[in-house]
């Protein structure tokens, strides 16, 4: 059992608290004792001698560099005797075993919390503990879980105050490792009763079991022949998953407790859960990126109807980065944050059966979607935990629309993962960059963008800043070959701009005045598609500005010119992000990236042509992002951190 199980120590709770011959056979093995000093309840103070000297006995003192942990006594009712002789304990254990954790247990209702609270301030133990055991019978209406909550609340709020003498502590919870009333546990009861304490904050957790009268009938660890038996499977990988995770959680503090309540039907009808007393309601407020988080029941369980989803928060612990022997790993900063995902649904082992349980965790499998929207911050990586192996992984999120991602996550009954946003904890401040300014004469020229002629969709876009007042009319950039065949746009007198597609004869189409300020960047972005009947958009900061007609009509097609795209100086001003896309670029996909850097998860990102970022020192416009327009600067001078500089969006892969 003790090799198969993945539990860290083995706990002795009777007789003499201890057993030579488990030492004989794994001698530098840890281990914990339960109901000490001496295997029974309200015990009197130690005497000197005891004080002096210590506690363990002859055969337990050799292993005492290797006892993890001490509960003194066990369900006791509290006294102001009791605590005044656990003082005296707690003192002496402190003192002659330095290294090991002390605490006492209570069922969860058994103390007060003044009570409790009391024991903490007074006789100051590593982490307080409790024991509720909740699995009685083979009915599970699918959301027992809930029943967890208000202890684990209890004693989560209790640990985490800060009126003990040491400040906050820890906590932990007894798991239900025997049958009561002859019933043997399911899948999901098991991993579910293991990982909400997880999901709340406890950092121990014990599978406690007993037999009475010397008979094992509460025993499930072994089927009739010997073997072990699929509850004791189900224990090990509870084991074995804690085990993967605890490098982290051990590291990590619970910051909130949120869920997602699922549905049930009574009487023919569906309703909705109601919140537990002392939880939050999830809402996106409680995630940087995530939006929604929706279940769903793969299954006929709860009718087919959708479970709890638990969803718990944690941040590091207060000085993991600054405390001697001690190290931050695997945190990957101080203020990475975690969440922990649970499925709250649950099935009952209904034919009781040790052999062959029902109730696997299969069986209440729920799909769990987090819809993400990353807004204008830089596209995130989510990291998981694998329970498994304890391998940090990146998922990969399914791309929606401009910002907006999602994942589908699958989840067995009572099961959880640990998650995290890689950059989440960095604050997006926009950077300075560089631009180009250009006067007069000045220009940036490349050759003719091919991917212009004859087309029927296009967008042209730049940050422009209009360093002097327009007067006239002032070319910003085109691509001509005269009068009656050019693509161009002008800023003209009066803060005012003239849009030009021209295919055999002078057209354009006008903006009103005043829709951009002299000494202020703009972005400004032209659209075209020959099927419409408007034909050309303009876009000022991510804003549509109508467009009344000028000269002709716009045609249907763009011409076809040898003539060089050219960005002119003659507005006296800077420029930066200069893109050319094949295609009519959507006003929300405008807006959302005229602030990003340009990278391939742009919805448009295949279309893309020409991108000049201008930020580089030499005398050309260098193309971005694998297009293959380079330009050459005429006179242009490169102004450091004087541009609109796009925030870095798309992951790096």
């Amino acid at each position: 059992e003790y090799t198969g199980l993945n539990f860290t120590v083995p706990t002795w709770f009777i007789d003499n608290l201890f057993n030579s011959d488990f030492f004989n056979e794994f001698p530098t093995a840890n281990w914990s004792i339960e109901k000490a000093p001496y295997t029974i309840k309200n015990a009197a103070p130690p005497t000197p001698s005891e004080v002096a000297n210590g506690f363990l006995s002859a055969e337990q003192a050799p292993y005492a560099n290797q006892l993890v942990s001490i509960g003194l006594g066990d369900e006791e009712h509290y006294s102001n005797s009791l605590v005044l002789s656990h003082i005296e304990w707690i003192d002496l254990i402190k003192n002659h075993y330095p290294e090991t954790l002390v605490h006492n247990n209570q069922w969860g209702s058994q103390w007060t919390h003044t009570q409790i609270r009391d024991y903490m301030t007074r006789a100051n133990p590593d982490f307080i503990s409790y024991d509720t055991y909740y699995y009685r019978n083979t009915s599970d209406n699918g959301r027992k879980l809930r029943e967890l909550v208000p202890f684990l609340l209890k004693y989560r709020n209790l640990a985490y105050e800060d009126n003990a003498t040491n400040g906050p502590i820890n906590f932990g919870f007894y798991l239900q490792g025997f049958k009561i009333n002859d019933y043997a546990l399911s899948e999901t009861q098991i991993k579910g009763h293991a990982y909400m304490p997880l999901l709340f904050g406890a950092k121990w957790l014990n599978v406690f079991r007993y037999f009475k009268n010397t008979q094992a009938k509460t025993f499930f660890y072994h089927n009739p022949d010997g073997t072990p038996s699929p509850i004791y499977g189900y224990f090990a990988d509870v084991g074995a998953e804690v085990e993967s995770l605890s490098p982290h959680l051990s590291r990590l503090k619970s910051s909130q407790v949120t869920i997602v309540p699922g549905q049930y039907r009574s009487n023919g009808s569906t309703y909705n859960l109601g919140v537990p007393s002392g939880t939050t309601r999830w809402s996106s407020a409680h995630d940087r990126y995530i939006t929604d988080i929706e279940a769903t029941n793969l299954g006929t369980l709860n009718n087919g109807l959708d479970g709890d989803i638990y969803v718990g928060y944690f941040n590091p612990v207060d000085g993991l980065n600054s405390t001697a022997n001690i190290t931050m790993a695997p945190v990957p900063h101080e203020d990475t944050e975690y969440f922990m995902i649970l499925n709250g649904l649950s099935v009952a082992n209904t034919t009781n059966s040790i052999t062959n349980p029902v109730g696997t965790a299969d069986t209440a499998r729920q799909t769990v979607r987090l819809t993400i929207d990353f807004g204008n911050d830089p596209i995130d990586n989510l990291k998981r935990i694998n329970r498994t192996t304890g391998v940090t992984e990146t998922l990969t999120l399914t791309h929606v629309f401009d910002s907006q991602y999602y994942i589908d996550l699958t989840l067995d009954g009572g099961n959880a993962d640990l998650f995290y946003w890689e950059n989440a904890h960095i604050p997006v401040v926009e950077p300075d960059g560089n631009s180009v300014e250009l006067a007069g004469s000045d220009s940036i020229v490349t050759s003719n963008v091919s991917e212009l002629n004859g087309a029927t969709n296009f967008t042209i876009e730049s940050w422009i800043k209009f360093d002097t007042p327009i007067s006239g009319w002032n070319g910003i950039w085109s691509q001509s070959a005269g009068s009656t065949s050019r693509i161009q746009l002008w800023a003209v007198q009066g803060n005012q701009l003239v849009v030009g597609v021209a295919n055999g004869q002078n057209t354009t189409k006008n903006s009103s005045t005043g829709v951009f300020n002299t000494g202020q960047w703009h972005h400004v972005a032209v659209t075209y598609n020959g099927a419409t009947s408007g034909k050309l958009k303009l876009y000022v900061d991510g804003v549509e500005r109508s467009l009344s007609n000028g000269l002709g009509t716009i045609p249907s097609t763009a011409p076809s010119n040898s003539g060089s795209f050219k960005v002119h100086g003659s507005i006296g001003g800077k420029f930066d992000e200069i893109r050319i896309w094949s295609s009519t670029l959507s006003s929300s996909t405008i807006d959302n990236w005229k602030n990003r850097e340009l990278g391939n998860c742009h919805p448009n990102a295949s279309y893309l042509e020409l991108y000049w970022k201008l930020d580089g020192t030499s005398s050309t416009a260098e193309a971005g992002l694998s297009t293959n327009y380079t330009g050459n600067l005429s006179n242009g001078v490169l102004r450091v951190d004087e541009g609109k500089a796009a925030t870095p969006f798309c992951p790096v892969n």
